[in-house]
């Protein structure tokens, strides 16, 4: 095992707490591969054509509101121009058969990305229930497809769902607006 220097190891404490606080991070290690974000299952109610827009909840939907933002990127360089989908359950924990809570968009310049939708609810999987979480799937030319969730830290059933991986698990800040603000930045495999 490699010892670090008191510059890498101080890097490397840095960023290793920001993954904590945000769930998901991107940076190069003293070999110089990166940490990419974990894949998570498709689930069965994907649906590919959804329209392109920053809107994932409709104008008026009842729920919490959420904004969903961060950086799609490769070795902590942003990938511009990444489309990146999503799609999660209304607040009562349905999801729908059309293309409403459904919505995929392109990265900017500078790799970022935002949603505006509402928290979704949780559904009943056997006897318990799955936490509340948000389906996403990521794809650049130049980069292999992320197919992951993103949970939310607090959620009771976080400790009971099997897929659940705790780098997924992103924190939830309020904003002056009055909605929640979830932060979840995604790394890239090259493929």
């Amino acid at each position: 095992m490699k010892l670090l220097g008191r510059r890498e190891a101080l890097r490397y404490m840095l960023v290793s707490s920001s993954c904590a606080a945000l769930g998901v991070c991107s940076f190069a290690d003293a070999q110089g591969q990166c940490t990419v974000t974990e894949d998570n299952p498709l689930g069965p109610f994907y649906r590919a054509g959804a329209p392109f827009r920053q809107q994932l909840a409709p104008a008026g939907m009842a729920g919490e509101g959420l904004e969903l933002l961060g950086t799609i990127s490769h070795c902590g360089e942003p990938l511009a121009g990444a489309t990146i989908e999503a799609w999660q359950t209304d607040p009562d924990g349905n999801y729908a058969r059309d293309f409403t809570l459904r919505a995929q968009q392109q990265s900017d310049a500078d790799g970022t990305y935002r949603f505006d939708t509402v928290m979704p609810g949780r559904y009943r999987v056997g006897p318990s229930f799955r936490p509340a979480h948000i389906h996403l799937r990521v794809t650049h030319p130049d980069m292999q497809t992320l197919v992951t969730q993103l949970y939310f830290a607090g959620d009771p059933f976080n400790d009971r769902d099997f897929l659940i991986r705790p780098s997924l698990i992103v924190g939830l800040e309020a904003t002056s607006s009055g909605t929640l603000r979830a932060l979840f930045d995604l790394a890239l495999r090259r493929s």
